[in-house]
């Protein structure tokens, strides 16, 4: 796990991530009641649709019959820019948003930020990812503190000496990356699992269904077994602290022609950037 940056907002100051404490005897220290959102910081422009990231975090937290007011965008900007700034930050970071039950039914409220996660020649070699047999059901689909099984994935995954792992039900359908959506490529056009099935629906997977779109590559939502995502043309993972995320090997085995040109998913990537550009940009 990357470390994070060592300053952090706790409930309105700033303070070293060391010194930090919660309630021993608080739900979210307990029993992992709360909620949280990752983004990803650009200096100087802020948060690429932090509004999204708002509102699905207010879901989480009525999920969780708790009080949504640090769901704020606003709330979460001003908190966000005073991380940074504590952190001096010259380069873009992920920041992530955490609320958490306290005792009495008040929130406990942190900002942290932390690098992204690869380095550009990782991201141009491809990852690595093993498969892992998970069933989440309805949580799958809210950002909750509940997240032992998608650890487990993700540690079973860097045991194999890879750095992802892609959950698979037990019928055999894909569904996403221990930290990331999935999407492949199949006769030149993306594919994606739906939302309806247990997954977080990222706001990162969305832009890149517009943004394939804008950039003229079709694209659905529709169930994928295993062995399409085995035999696909490409495949990436898609993350708000990760962007696109080409997959070069599942299992230890090659995905497409991995480590040659991607030209699918270097079509979404430049439509992605674009996108974002346009919106950060005001524009």
């Amino acid at each position: 796990m990357l470390k994070a940056h060592p300053y952090i907002w706790q409930d309105g100051k700033i303070q070293r991530g060391c010194d930090a404490a919660v309630p021993a005897l608080s739900p979210g220290f307990l029993y992992g009641v709360g909620a949280f959102e990752t983004a990803r910081w650009r200096v100087g422009k802020g948060v690429f649709r932090l509004h999204e990231h708002a509102q699905r975090m207010a879901r989480a937290l009525r999920y969780l019959n708790m009080p949504a007011p640090s769901a704020d965008p606003e709330a979460m900007k001003r908190a966000a820019e005073t991380t940074a700034e504590a952190n001096r930050l010259n380069e873009d970071a992920a920041v992530r948003w955490t609320s958490a039950l306290g005792t009495d039914g008040e929130l406990i409220n942190i900002v942290h930020m932390r690098p992204l996660l690869y380095c550009e020649e990782k991201l141009e070699a491809g990852l690595s990812a093993v498969s892992f047999l998970a069933e989440r059901g309805e949580c799958a689909r809210h950002k909750t503190l509940n997240y032992a099984p998608l650890l487990l994935a993700k540690q079973a995954a860097l045991r194999a000496g890879c750095d992802e792992a892609v959950l698979i039900d037990r019928s055999g359908s894909v569904l996403e990356a221990s930290t990331a959506n999935l999407f492949i490529v199949k006769n030149s056009a993306l594919a994606t699992p739906p939302a309806d099935l247990p997954i977080l629906s990222g706001v990162t997977r969305k832009a890149v269904l517009e943004a394939a779109r804008e950039c003229g590559v079709g694209a659905c939502e529709e169930i994928i077994q295993a062995r399409e995502l085995e035999r696909a043309e490409e495949a990436f993972l898609t993350s708000a602290a990760g962007g696109v995320m080409p997959l070069a090997r599942l299992n230890g085995r090659r995905i497409g022609n991995a480590g040659l040109r991607r030209p699918v998913t270097e079509a979404v990537q430049k439509a992605l950037a674009r996108l974002t550009a346009r919106e950060m940009n005001g524009a």
